[in-house]
């Protein structure tokens, strides 16, 4: 094939093409023509819906719908608020329904130690008695249970837990000044925060009416009490305080009673053994 021949089949060859690459932009540009079409005609569809419902809509109920939504809004915000609050208030409630059952429950506790305080006239019975409330609903490590000698210008300990363990009737050789001053003035005493001059955490006296007759001291709480003392514990405190002055002071006086009465018994027995003697002879 000559020279000629073969540039006039490339310059065929690339009309071709051009001509190929031609149809395919006028392909694709009516493609982009018929889809910008059908958008326009969507939008136009769009927009005379829109116009249809403007204008079967009524413009006051529109705003009273716009209204109702707004009051609706903040009657739920309203509500929401009252929820909260309510929920706050039913975990309070329930905080103090928890400790007004514990409550109940020391003083129920407390109602049959006292039943217990009463029910027996044996002194060391009692005693015990007062040492368990002491321990189990007051919660006391250490402390001591003091009663008026009236032979002894110094109390006694009737009975106590100490440092180095139990104490039982022990003579004192002093009493420090909180303890002077509770069984003289029948005050109950507490320590105050930052106060350490004092080796009592509280000393409440044990009154019969206005006399009183001994003291209960606390000098230590057990670990689980280490916050100090609840309201609580002020109540069962000065609860135990009347129930065991009068508990202490009628078995004692029973014990006493019961003493002189069978010394009595046996004076009387002996003068009848004499007398059955002198009979006899």
């Amino acid at each position: 094939m000559s020279k000629d021949a073969r540039k006039a089949s490339e310059s065929f060859r690339r009309t071709e093409e051009l001509l190929g690459y031609l149809e395919k932009g006028k392909a694709f540009t009516e493609e982009l023509m018929k889809e910008n079409e059908r958008l326009r005609m969507q939008l136009l569809k769009f927009e005379k819906e829109k116009m249809e419902f403007h204008s079967r809509t009524d413009p006051k109920h529109l705003n009273k719908l716009l209204d109702e939504n707004r009051e609706l809004r903040e009657r739920l915000e309203k509500l929401s608020a009252r929820f909260d609050e309510t929920e706050r208030e039913n975990k309070d409630f329930a905080q103090r329904y928890v400790a007004i059952q514990s409550q109940n429950d020391n003083l129920l506790n407390l109602y049959v130690a006292s039943y217990q305080l009463h029910s027996t006239l044996n002194p060391s019975e009692v005693v015990n008695v007062i040492e368990e409330i002491i321990l189990n609903l007051i919660g006391a490590e250490q402390y001591f249970v003091y009663m008026k000698d009236d032979k002894r210008k110094l109390p006694i300990i009737l009975a106590g837990e100490g440092p180095e363990g139990p104490i039982r009737a022990k003579s004192l050789s002093k009493v420090d000044p909180v303890l002077t001053d509770v069984l003289h003035n029948g005050k109950v005493y507490f320590r105050e925060e930052g106060e350490s001059n004092s080796p009592h955490l509280a000393c409440t006296p044990l009154k019969v009416k206005d006399d009183v007759v001994g003291a209960i001291s606390i000098t230590k709480l057990l670990d689980h009490k280490k916050e100090g003392f609840t309201t609580i514990d002020y109540e069962l405190l000065s609860l135990l305080a009347d129930h065991a002055a009068t508990a202490l002071v009628s078995s004692n006086l029973y014990s006493r009673t019961e003493r002189k009465l069978r010394t009595v018994e046996g004076f009387i027995k002996l003068l009848k053994l004499d007398s059955a003697k002198a009979g006899s002879v």
